[in-house]
């Protein structure tokens, strides 16, 4: 198997110095992570934590989709922290489910702004 040569490559620019580098489809999912600023970083993380918030919330307030949110919380959790939450995550259905059964509150439905 050969590989591409750099000049083949697609080019992308980096968000932080302004840059040109050749892009890599490997980085794709790296990619994600830096469109976000620390403090939206420890709010999803925070957000994919708790029982209450729907992964629907998450999609509605950063643009990520539940699995997009399960690839975010891989890239940026301790392997172990990982593994934790995706165990109590998929034990239970869905967010959404579990905090409809456990309050009695209507699923999360997003409302125009008035």
């Amino acid at each position: 198997m050969q590989g591409v040569k750099k000049q083949h490559l697609p080019s992308k620019t980096c968000p932080v110095c302004n840059r040109p580098f050749a892009w890599r489809k490997k980085w794709e999912k790296a990619d994600v992570v830096n469109k976000f600023t620390d403090e939206d970083i420890d709010r999803i993380i925070q957000m994919a934590w708790e029982d209450r918030t729907p992964f629907e919330a998450i999609e509605f307030q950063f643009g990520l989709k539940e699995k997009e949110v399960i690839e975010f919380m891989r890239l940026n959790s301790k392997e172990s922290s990982f593994r934790m939450w995706r165990k109590r995550m998929t034990g239970r259905g869905t967010k959404e489910t579990f905090a409809k059964a456990r309050c009695g509150r209507p699923p999360f439905q997003m409302h125009p702004a008035a």
